[in-house]
């Protein structure tokens, strides 16, 4: 039986050299609860990540989806309950408006309408554009973390080794439940560290360092920061995990695929946005 996962653990040419510690480490981990999981991803994410194709995922998933949205929440109330980050927003989304209104092409309702947003944004208190960021997070994690699970499913799918296939949807949503903890932790500091330095620009990644004028290139920037990258690191671990490869690859092809989407994401909701004057 080991000989035959042994062989499954270096199918298609990518031998891995600690293929016992592997073995050995996925029959520790399909005893693992979720809290033992959720520990481990922060402090060894090889093992937060093994032995889960034959773990009992409900928990895992409810557990790390639970803990995710609480650290999320308590990270966004940390940065908007600051008067400077606030401060940095209205900042930033009158710098928008006014490139908005340069464009020649506005015809006069689209203009009307930038404006009006502009002013309704104005009288937004404190206290509401809180609520609707705490609320955004509750709502948005599962969701961000259904669509991420959808791109490690498809990535872990076409490096998948053995002969017979062992990879479910459900493999992937916990990969990237767990991964989510990660994440939003690193959020956690960063808006620690805001608030410490008083510095808005240090929870905007990349695009508080350095500016361009491309939508894409700034929205690639903005998705790039030490969250990101602890992120995509510990998701590539994941994916090796459930796909039995190696972490370089899945890695890879991870961290190019998701800051390209990002950043068309970006772009796209930019060109909707100014076609209808938002």
């Amino acid at each position: 039986m080991e000989d035959q996962r042994a062989k499954e653990v270096h199918e298609g040419g990518e031998f891995l050299q600690n293929q016992d510690e592997v073995i050995l480490q996925e029959k520790e981990g399909a005893g693992y609860s979720a809290t033992d999981r959720i520990i481990y991803v922060v402090t060894a994410p090889k093992r937060g990540f093994a032995g889960l194709l034959g773990a009992r995922l409900g928990p895992v998933i409810g557990v790390s989806l639970t803990m995710a949205i609480i650290i999320g929440v308590i990270s966004t109330a940390l940065v908007f309950s600051s008067d400077d980050f606030i401060e940095e927003l209205r900042t930033q989304e009158m710098e928008r408006v006014e490139e908005q209104l340069e464009d020649p092409s506005l015809s006069a309702d689209q203009r009307k309408r930038i404006e009006e947003a502009q002013e309704q944004f104005d009288t937004l208190s404190k206290d509401f554009l809180l609520l609707t960021a705490v609320a955004s997070t509750v709502i948005g994690t599962p969701i961000i973390a259904l669509l991420v699970a959808l791109l490690v499913f498809l990535i872990a799918k076409i490096l998948e080794q053995g002969r017979e296939t062992q990879v479910k949807y459900s493999h992937s949503m916990a990969v990237a439940s767990l991964g989510g903890i990660v994440y939003l932790l690193g959020g956690l500091i960063i808006a620690g560290i805001t608030r410490i330095t008083e510095n808005p620009k240090t929870a905007s990644g990349l695009a508080g360092i350095i500016k361009s004028d491309s939508v894409f290139a700034q929205t690639l920037l903005g998705a790039i920061s030490l969250p990101t990258i602890w992120w995509i690191i510990v998701i590539g671990i994941g994916i090796a995990a459930i796909a039995r490869t190696t972490v370089g690859k899945p890695t890879l092809i991870f961290a190019l695929t998701f800051l390209f989407l990002a950043a068309l994401w970006g772009a796209i909701a930019q060109a909707v946005g100014g076609m209808f004057g938002i």
